[in-house]
């Protein structure tokens, strides 16, 4: 997705256009929804880049999460 708009707001169109966009924002929305429906506190980050331990070369880097 390119924004028409920089910096682009909460409020800008979400219409993401990759499997990684679409499973951002359903990640959001699944936030969202606990919120109101149990009063669950959530936050969303949006790191524009990650860098550090695991990181390949170019945008198709895999990166690994161990809670």
């Amino acid at each position: 997705m390119s924004a028409e708009e920089v910096p682009i707001d909460e409020d800008y169109p979400k219409n993401p256009n990759t499997v990684y966009g679409v499973t951002k924002l359903a990640s959001e929305l699944l936030g969202l929804n606990y919120h109101e429906n149990y009063g669950l506190d959530f936050v969303a980050l949006r790191f524009p880049l990650v860098y550090g331990f695991g990181r390949v070369r170019g945008f198709g880097a895999v990166y690994g999460i161990t809670c």
